[in-house]
């Protein structure tokens, strides 16, 4: 143990001594260190105290002027396409800069290092050009720091600086840079900042997540203030893994070209990202958004997986378009959730998702499949005029009201085991491909058979039973008659019928057919009438081709006298049939004479009397039966 301690007590010796070296009397002024620069000499300095100044325009006419061209073109003050040269090495490590200092509008033709130093005033490199690259690792710059439209033509590296006031990196261009685990207390500002780096892929051509260069790392950084990258380009990996937001980000009109990586980060107040566009797979996993977040019109052109994400405020992303697959896997929603007009042009999974306020759906349109298994919706869902293809609502729970009025359902939808604790709209939805209700449970469903006809109901025994007695209690009597005359017919095409005999499923199934066809199961009367109609005017034909009424009738001889017969006229022959057709009850009329007719079988004749009434009244009460039960229903 004593061991440890020893080790322990000598290496703190030796960092406190490293550190505090410039407090020990090791110092420079800054006058010198301008004056190696004018030289061209190499400015290499190590744990001192740099006291004064470092303003190079105090050289003004020692540096050679280079004219070259803004990569930043606002006009902003002491921004000069006119810029100084300057040929030395500058590399000043665990220093401390007592004074402000000017590099602005100056060109590093070689590489610079300004490695754990601490500036302790305002530290100017606005329009600077870093040839070779620039390592500010671990510095401090207590003071505002401008580097609003400095260029960084190889590295530029970060990695746990500290910005304890104002960081203005605005305009700024950069290839391959890492500002990993950086602390801005004050505002960042990155507006129209360029990432500029290439873009990776593995063997297969798809995109690594692992790059050695070509990309931008915040990763483990710390916004305190405002972070500001609107209008930004990050042409290769844009890294942001765990970083705290603890005030407003502004990601607005920033074109993403390589992975955006967002995974395990907090966003404490307003999460900007409108208009951005995602070129590269955007991956916001575990992210927790305290404020509102905002993705309006955003485009996601690769995959896009907000997987076990928590919104804990508003969630707007109306507008947007998705054209690869969306992942909001075990997402929390804890405020409004909208997605209002979005484009799902690959699968969108909503797998477990949770959605504790409104969820706005209305208008969007799923060109992939829209998959809601098991989904919680404790307040209103919106999906009205949405389009959803091959939905998925399989163990969805609504616990409120479910409004899909107007929605278009293309493919087989699923509302499997789907529970709606409240009202389900259905009004003007359609369905072009089967409908499955299979285990749903539902206090009123406000929908319309002819919506679900065309695809049909996936057969179940329950599920129609529900649904009949859905239409009942709403009042919906042709829509409780269309949805029994189609579960008659789906269940005698069923392959087996588990508590009937075979002989008498049989019987049943072959019964079943004239009962469909002659009054539709007793919900279409106009069957019976046109079966009826048919009967009329085949006997007609048939009374006719006999010679009714002709000049062989000799019905009328046996007629009491006064009784009046037919004529031959073709009306009296169909009134005839007619007549015979209605005595088969005897209800309203009492049937005719039977024909007797020269040359023709007074048996056959009487047969076919016979069977004209007994279908008259076959059809008649099939007709009655069909009327009480649709038209002339109690309600």
């Amino acid at each position: 143990m004593d061991h440890f301690r020893i080790l322990a007590l000598a290496a703190f010796v030796f960092l406190t001594a490293s550190s505090a070296a410039a407090e020990g009397g090791r110092t420079i002024s800054a006058d010198k260190i301008l004056e190696q620069i004018a030289a061209g000499e190499p400015v290499e300095y190590d744990g001192y105290t740099i006291e004064g100044a470092l303003d190079l325009d105090k050289l003004e006419d020692r540096l050679p002027k280079v004219e070259e061209g803004l990569f930043y073109l606002e006009n902003h003050t002491n921004l000069s396409g006119e810029k100084k040269a300057i040929a030395s090495r500058v590399s000043i490590s665990n220093c401390t800069i007592k004074g402000w200092v000017n590099f602005n509008n100056i060109i590093f033709r070689l590489p610079v290092v300004f490695k754990n130093t601490r500036f302790e005033d305002h530290a100017g490199f606005r329009g600077a050009v870093f040839k070779e690259g620039a390592d500010l690792y671990g510095s401090r710059f207590s003071k505002h720091a401008d580097f609003l439209g400095s260029k960084f033509l190889e590295y530029a590296y970060f990695q746990e600086s500290q910005f304890l006031d104002y960081a203005d990196f605005e305009g700024a261009y950069f290839n391959n840079s890492d500002f990993q685990s950086i602390n801005f207390a004050d505002i960042a500002d990155f507006k129209v900042a360029h990432f500029n780096s290439s873009a990776h892929y593995d063997k297969y051509g798809l995109w690594t997540f692992y790059e050695s260069e070509g990309s931008t790392s915040f990763s483990g950084s710390r916004f305190n203030g405002y972070a500001l990258f609107g209008n930004a380009v990050f042409n290769g990996t844009a890294r942001f893994e765990g970083v705290k937001f603890n005030e407003t980000s502004d990601f607005s009109v920033t074109e993403f070209n390589g992975h955006a990586i967002f995974e395990r980060s907090e966003f404490s107040n307003y999460a900007q990202f409108s208009d951005v566009k995602f070129i590269g797979p955007a991956r916001f996993e575990k992210v927790i958004c305290n404020g509102t977040a905002y993705f309006r019109k955003t485009v996601f052109n690769d995959s896009a997986d907000f997987n076990f994400t928590q919104f804990n405020r508003n969630a707007n992303f109306a507008g947007s378009e998705f054209n690869a697959s969306s992942e909001f896997t075990f997402v929390r929603f804890n405020g409004n959730a909208i997605f209002n007009k979005v484009k799902f042009n690959r699968k969108a999974d909503f797998i477990y998702t949770e959605f504790s306020y409104l969820a706005d759906f209305g208008r969007s349109i799923f060109n992939g499949p829209g998959v809601f298994e098991y989904a919680i919706f404790k307040s209103a869902a919106q999906f009205e005029n949405a389009t959803i293809n091959l939905p998925v609502f399989y163990g969805t729970q609504f616990d409120m009201e479910a409004l899909f009025g107007g929605a278009n359902f293309i493919g087989r939808t699923s509302f499997e085991k789907t529970h709606f604790n409240e009202d389900a709209i259905f009004e003007d939805a359609t369905f072009g491909d089967e409908l499955s209700l299979t285990k749903s449970k539902y206090s009123k469903l406000f929908i319309r058979w002819h919506s679900i006809e065309k695809g049909g109901l996936v057969y179940d025994d329950a599920a129609y039973m529900s649904l009949m007695k859905n239409f009942k209690d709403l009042g919906y009597y042709e829509d409780y008659d269309g949805c029994y005359y189609a579960y008659r017919k789906a269940h005698r095409s069923q392959e087996d019928w588990p508590s009937v005999p075979d002989w008498e499923e049989a019987i049943r199934k072959f019964i079943d057919y004239p009962l469909q066809w002659f009054y539709g199961y007793g919900t279409k009367p106009f069957h019976a009438f046109f079966w009826s109609l048919g009967i009329v005017i085949a006997f007609f034909l048939y009374w006719r081709w006999l010679g009714l009424g002709g000049p062989q009738d000799k019905t009328k001889e046996s007629l009491k006298d006064g009784e009046e017969w037919l004529d031959g006229d073709l009306t009296d022959i169909l009134g005839y049939s007619v007549t015979v057709f209605l005595s088969g009850t005897r209800f309203f009329i009492d049937p005719p004479a039977l024909p007797k007719i020269e040359g023709r079988s007074r048996s056959w004749m009487k047969k076919a009397f016979i069977l004209e009434r007994v279908l008259g009244a076959l059809f008649s009460v099939l007709f009655f039966i069909a009327i009480s039960g649709t038209i002339v229903r109690a309600a």
